[in-house]
């Protein structure tokens, strides 16, 4: 177990670990692209259920994902995996992926009946996971962010078996994937938290690309269709600066940098290309290319995780153990659903809104 220097939940506190390793001291997501898995969205013809990795207090981990019915914002009874869930993607074939820092697995679940079919080994302190197009049978590859080795492990999902790792910058914290905009070669894109830098990896061939500096502490990634400049872009919160930092994926140029006013822990992209950010304690849309902040919506508490429920609701996970619907027309968020532990991901599966 890491130091961290206090009980704030883990992804808030990123700066104290850093310091305490420094110290030796243990998508875009669009509509047609489920597999992008960073964050999840709805897929599916079963009732959508909300995955929510409570991972709890730094002292206290916990080792449970909370599932709710959306359909009725009920609480059922929780995923038990293999210690501190961090990390969630949906994968094809109705499959949830966890990340489990604390025995350095990634958990496969079948979606339907919460059953863990499958647990591979990866990487030390595995803290992100997104899914590729590929695989055998076509059944994905999961990318896993090894914080502790500085790593991405790629998970053939066909076989599940782990490949060789690819060495990226130090401690990487999250993962997109690029698929579907025409990139050859089709692209991840890591962000290393403690280099200041995202990494690019070529899918095709699991090697990285050069590192690019966007700025202090990058942790959250998502990517767009189309950026500033035109065409496919990573964007990436850096929670240093409370900024989000475009990177066109054609030529690796760092735009403008766009001010929050808060942490950027966490983005999704909606069908319709506007990309919503968790900001402290309030979710801002940034509009499809110019990435121009709009009105933000004010949460019950500081956000951590979100994720897409087709392209009416987003469900945002809060420090407080909460998990709040935000209705996209409006920009008003709903009653909150009490999940407990300190929530780190949300994933949605099932159907798609209408």
């Amino acid at each position: 177990m890491r130091a961290t220097g206090g009980d704030r939940p883990r992804r808030a506190g990123r700066a104290a670990l850093a310091a305490a390793c420094s110290a030796g001291v243990a998508v875009a997501l669009s509509a047609a692209s489920p597999l992008a898995g960073q964050p999840a969205q709805a897929t599916g013809r079963t009732p959508p259920v909300a995955w929510v990795a409570t991972r709890g207090l730094v002292s206290d981990p916990g080792d449970t994902v909370a599932r709710v019915d959306l359909s009725n914002r009920r609480v059922g009874p929780p995923l038990v995996v293999a210690n501190e869930p961090v990390a969630l993607a949906t994968a094809p074939g109705g499959r949830l992926l966890v990340a489990d820092e604390g025995r350095n697995l990634l958990s496969v679940v079948d979606a339907a009946t919460g059953e863990v079919t499958a647990s591979v080994g990866v990487g030390l302190e595995p803290d992100a996971v997104a899914v590729a197009p590929g695989g055998t049978d076509g059944r994905g590859i999961a990318l896993v962010a090894d914080f502790g080795d500085a790593s991405v492990t790629p998970v053939d999902l066909g076989t599940l078996r782990a490949g060789p790792p690819v060495p990226v910058g130090p401690q990487p914290v999250a993962v997109a994937v690029a698929p579907g905009f025409g990139l050859r070669p089709p692209t991840a894109v890591v962000a290393d938290f403690g280099g200041g830098e995202v990494t690019p990896i070529d899918v095709s061939t699991m090697t990285a690309g050069p590192a690019v500096p966007v700025g202090d502490e990058p942790e959250a990634l998502a990517v767009v269709a189309e950026g500033p400049a035109g065409g496919p872009a990573a964007l990436v919160g850096d929670v240093g600066t409370d900024e989000v930092v475009p990177v066109d994926l054609t030529t690796f140029a760092v735009g403008a940098a766009m001010a929050l006013g808060s942490d950027p822990t966490a983005m999704a992209v909606a069908p319709g290309g506007t990309t919503w950010v968790v900001a402290g304690a309030s979710l801002v849309p940034l509009a499809p290319g110019s990435l121009a902040p709009g009105t933000p919506v004010a949460l019950p508490d500081v956000g951590e995780a979100v994720a897409l429920e087709g392209s009416a609701t987003a469900w945002v996970a809060e420090q407080d153990g909460s998990l709040v619907p935000v209705a996209l027309a409006t920009g008003r968020a709903g009653r909150a659903v009490a999940v407990g532990g300190r929530p780190t991901a949300v994933a949605v599966t099932g159907r798609l809104d209408p």
